[in-house]
Parts: structure tokens; sequence; C-alpha cells
């Protein structure tokens, strides 16, 4: 009997860039802010996430008690 360990580096049987894009849009517009798919794209290739765009805006993170106050 053989066991076998499948692993997926991203795009190679499933490209989930899209989605990971898609839910870090849909984050910022809770927060009102519109993010760019061509930064983004260009963040990504240099190891930085979702919030690089936001701290370059001057948006700085919340806690979820911040907000709430």
């Amino acid at each position: 009997m053989k066991k076998f360990i499948l692993f997926d580096h991203d795009g190679v049987l499933v490209d989930t860039e899209y989605w990971y894009f898609k839910a870090g849009e849909r984050a910022m517009a809770d927060i009102g802010f519109t993010l760019d798919k061509d930064q983004y794209l260009r963040d990504m290739t240099q190891s930085l996430g979702t919030w690089s765009q936001v701290s370059a805006a001057g948006i700085n993170k919340r806690t979820d008690n911040q907000q709430a106050a």
C-alpha cells in the first residue's frame, strides 16, 4: 500500500492569490479603504501584506476595543 503526501505550493494546483486579494479587499472596505490590486500584487512580490497599503495611507492598525470606543 502506497501512502502519499500532497503539497500544493500556491499556483501549482490551485491559484488562491485572487481569493487572498478579495478577502483583503473586503476587510479593508470595512474600514473605508479601497485596496489597489496592482499595488497589492507588487507588495506581495516583496513579502508585504495587505496592511502595507493601509499603512502607507497613514491608517494605523486598531484593536477591536479601540474601534468600539
